[in-house]
Parts: structure tokens; C-alpha cells; sequence
């Protein structure tokens, strides 16, 4: 994960958030994503979890949340809430 940190530029980007996947608990993840992009100087506005207990249907529930989140990104962009 702190390779992908290190490579993640935020830069020019107003709302940022993570989605992790876990199969009952998610061992920290996300606090540990949060504090890995602020010691960038970057800031992770909202973290998800999704959990992924199932092996069929799993990843079509994650893309379809993933597209929710983003279609309520471009509302709220449109609304100058972002």
C-alpha cells in the first residue's frame, strides 16, 4: 500500500475516497490508507468497506457501487458542494 501511496498524485483532485474489500473485518485499512496520503500532504475525504464474503456476485456489487459513489460525486460537483 505505501507504494501506491507514494505514487498517488491528488493533486487538482476535490473529493477523494477508498473503497476496501474485506471478508469480515478490514484490519485497519482504511485508517492506515488516511494516514498513509496525509503524511503526502493529501487528504482522503471518505472511506468505504465492502465486504466480500461471497465468491459470485461480489465484484458486480462493488462496481455498482463504485458507480453510485460516482454519480453522486457529480452531482455534488454540480452543485458546488465539492
Amino acid at each position: 500500500m505505501s507504494e501506491f501511496v507514494q505514487n498517488l498524485d491528488l493533486r487538482g483532485v476535490c473529493y477523494s475516497f477508498a473503497i476496501a474489500s474485506c471478508g469480515g473485518t478490514s484490519a485497519g485499512t482504511l485508517p492506515k490508507l488516511r494516514q498513509a496520503i496525509r503524511k503526502n500532504g493529501e487528504e482522503l475525504h471518505a472511506g468505504f468497506m465492502v465486504k466480500s464474503v461471497c465468491l459470485a456476485g461480489c465484484e458486480l456489487r462493488s462496481q455498482r457501487l463504485v458507480q453510485e459513489l460516482r454519480e453522486l460525486y457529480s452531482l455534488a460537483c454540480a452543485r458546488g458542494e465539492m
